[in-house]
């Protein structure tokens, strides 16, 4: 199932964004949560700094790749440009909206997101020299089941991945 990229304005202070407490190649963030049963329009809002793929119970929610398309997350550092770079960033960032009930069940679930460096942190680049927005990738995430809404927060944990280089 495609996610539904969506022209929509967002309060950004409403979602809490996890990262890993330690620097970590691609890490996994997860949380599990309990819910009474499955309504028929659940979706899942999520963006991450960075790329991310999104798994709802160990299922891959979407065959996209590279989520989310590339913004100016915030203000960027600029390293031994080898073009001239006279844009202005615009410090926007994209959400996908995903249709999620297929992926969910009554009783415990887990979400899984598991981050990659993208766009927001290229330290490796030597073709146009380097775009650096940030230290530490990030996700932040609403699932909402009717009246439940399981959101990115303190019950996240994480994992490394298998990736032992990511740029």
């Amino acid at each position: 199932m495609k996610g539904i990229f969506k022209n929509m304005s967002i309060n950004l202070t409403n979602f809490k964004w996890v990262t890993p407490s330690e620097k970590i190649n691609s890490p996994i963030i997860h949380r599990e949560f309990t819910i009474d049963s499955v309504d028929e329009n659940a979706t899942l809002l999520i963006s991450g700094l960075g790329y991310f793929e999104v798994y709802l119970n160990g299922k891959k929610v979407s065959d996209d790749l590279m989520n989310p398309v590339r913004t100016d997350y915030s203000d960027v550092i600029y390293k031994g440009l080898k073009y001239p770079f006279n844009a202005e960033t615009r410090k926007s960032i994209m959400f996908v909206e995903h249709a999620v009930s297929e992926y969910l069940k009554a009783g415990k679930n887990k979400i899984s997101v598991w981050l990659g460096n993208g766009w927001y942190i290229q330290k490796d680049r030597i073709v146009e020299g380097e775009f650096i927005y940030g230290d530490d990738l990030k996700t932040a995430f609403r699932l909402t089941n009717g009246n439940d809404v399981i959101e990115s927060d303190d019950k996240c944990c994480y994992t490394k991945s298998p990736i032992i280089y990511d740029n």
